[in-house]
């Protein structure tokens, strides 16, 4: 909160805060005085009187002073109005958090701030923007509102279909929506996805992973590993995600998307790559080699026939 100052004149502030006491406790003072000092009354009599101008006193002493009347000068940096930042989005966004049901409100920022990332946001006026692009005489409001709630009747708002367009990129859970006609097209829609992408798992022995998964690989390289691997797991997410194991069974950090691997034939032998040559034993036909296997790390290094090199 700003400081106020207020301006008092000195002359004021000398009559406010008298040193001395006023004329009407200064005369019942002198009464007082003149009561026990002077006067001829018997001493009830005189009690009783210094009763009755005691009270009075107190009651002059006590009574509040008349409040000072001043100017108050507000300061220049207070008489400038501070700017507000996105005063507008800020409020279309809390008429869209009333708009949906209680229970869905909490989901409204995330989805808002995911939105932007693929470019999308409202004008002063509520309306839809696709990369700056005006869809006109859409409703923000109206479009988060058919999608928090659980309409059975009815149309879609003006400009939903590019509104949904932007809630299936950014790839929401479906609990973040009340509409369950809605959540019923995005899990087809996503089934649809997955079943173009799928990989058979039954008869998959050997995959190879991406190279661009960089929790995996030290480089950033196109192409995929030399390495082989298996899938050890698979969870039923949107999408499906996989969990993998190395040749000697030892699990994989992370989950694989099913893009991010690529089958290998069972037949072929291109990926058996040696990288190295470390030691030699044997002659003749007995001549073995132990490798170094592109692609693998040393716990895979083993001795292979020399017959068996290409």
């Amino acid at each position: 909160m700003a400081r106020r100052t207020a301006v008092i004149p000195e002359e004021f502030v000398s009559s406010y805060f008298s040193k001395t006491p006023d004329t009407g406790a200064q005369d019942i003072e002198n009464q007082i005085s003149r009561l026990l000092h002077e006067s001829n009354y018997s001493d009830d009599t005189k009690a009783k009187l210094l009763s009755q101008l005691l009270l009075k006193y107190q009651h002059i002493i006590n009574e509040p002073k008349p409040p000072l009347r001043v100017t108050i000068e507000e300061s220049k940096e207070q008489g400038q109005e501070l700017p507000r930042s996105n005063t507008l989005e800020d409020s279309i966004l809390r008429e869209i958090i009333l708009s949906v049901p209680t229970n869905f409100q909490k989901f409204i920022q995330p989805i808002v701030e995911k939105l932007k990332t693929r470019s999308y946001a409202w004008n002063e006026y509520g309306e839809l923007m696709k990369d700056s692009e005006i869809i006109k005489g859409t409703n923000v409001i109206d479009l988060f509102s058919y999608l928090m709630r659980n309409v059975k009747k009815g149309y879609e708002p003006y400009g939903f279909a590019v509104f949904w367009k932007g809630i299936k990129e950014i790839k929401i859970p479906t609990r973040w929506i009340g509409n369950q006609k809605l959540v019923r097209d995005l899990e087809f829609d996503v089934n649809i996805e997955e079943d173009e992408n799928k990989i058979d798992i039954t008869s998959l022995e050997r995959i190879r992973i991406s190279k661009a998964k960089k929790s995996f690989r030290r480089g950033y390289l196109p192409g995929w590993s030399d390495e082989a691997f298996k899938i050890s797991k698979v969870y039923p997410s949107h999408p499906t995600t996989f969990e993998l194991q190395d040749l000697k069974s030892e699990t994989i950090k992370g989950r694989f998307y099913a893009e991010e691997l690529q089958k290998i034939s069972k037949r072929s032998d291109d990926y058996w790559h040696v990288e190295k040559v470390l030691k030699t034993k044997g002659r003749g036909s007995k001549k073995e080699y132990y490798v170094k296997w592109k692609g693998f790390d040393n716990r895979f290094n083993s001795w292979v026939k020399a017959a068996w090199m290409k």
